[in-house]
């Protein structure tokens, strides 16, 4: 597990766009064997794949709602969720809803953790071949080419990262400004004498809403 979440690094799979809703299970279960088999990872790398259709898969175990440490960006696993959409997009564009899923998920991960989606963070690089270990500052949402030499997410996908950041943020001010201010109607007290045998009563109070 991951002691914190401070980022979300979008990846693509680098597979074919030309699927249909029916091929994704055992597109999934292909990675998963690669991974395993292959790389000799423990499961998939990625926490979690969007498919075109706007469909969020669960990929590396744990809980979708848990700190899950993945194998997604190398140097910065510790503290970060990776989200692959599948497909490839250094070729072709990437579908709205698929865009729309990353924000959703972004979203609801990122505020989990009390992070800003649209703004930067200080992290620990543990060393990539784009950052050596040390403390460096990314984007909270950032694309795989921003902590390793590589072309993932792929250029067309990466291009829409600033919408991704700006829905995302958008939905949880939007979350956070709905969610109503607690006011305590009566405050808590402690009574009783504060000796060694003596019983303490705590009322605790009562609040709105």
């Amino acid at each position: 597990m991951c002691r914190t979440i401070q980022q979300v690094h979008v990846h693509h799979t680098a597979s074919g766009n030309d699927y249909s809703r029916g091929d994704v299970p055992a597109m999934i279960r292909s990675m998963y064997r690669y991974h395993t088999q292959s790389l000799g990872w423990s499961d998939i790398g990625y926490n979690f794949l969007v498919d075109k259709f706007g469909r969020t898969w669960v990929g590396r175990a744990g809980g979708p709602g848990k700190p899950v440490r993945g194998a997604h960006t190398l140097g910065f696993n510790n503290t970060s969720v990776g989200v692959a959409v599948i497909g490839n997009f250094e070729t072709g564009g990437v579908s709205g809803k698929a865009v729309t899923a990353v924000v959703k998920l972004a979203a609801w991960k990122l505020d989990k953790y009390g992070r800003r989606p649209s703004g930067r963070v200080r992290v620990y690089s543990t060393g990539s071949d784009k950052h050596p270990k040390g403390w460096v500052r990314l984007r909270v949402i950032d694309g795989h080419r921003d902590t390793n030499d590589t072309a993932c997410p792929g250029k067309l996908l990466y291009a829409r990262l600033d919408d991704v950041r700006s829905e995302a943020h958008r939905i949880v001010k939007r979350y956070r400004s709905s969610t109503p201010k607690v006011r305590a109607t009566r405050r808590p007290e402690i009574t009783g004498r504060s000796r060694p045998g003596k019983r303490l009563t705590l009322d605790p109070g009562a609040y709105e809403p």
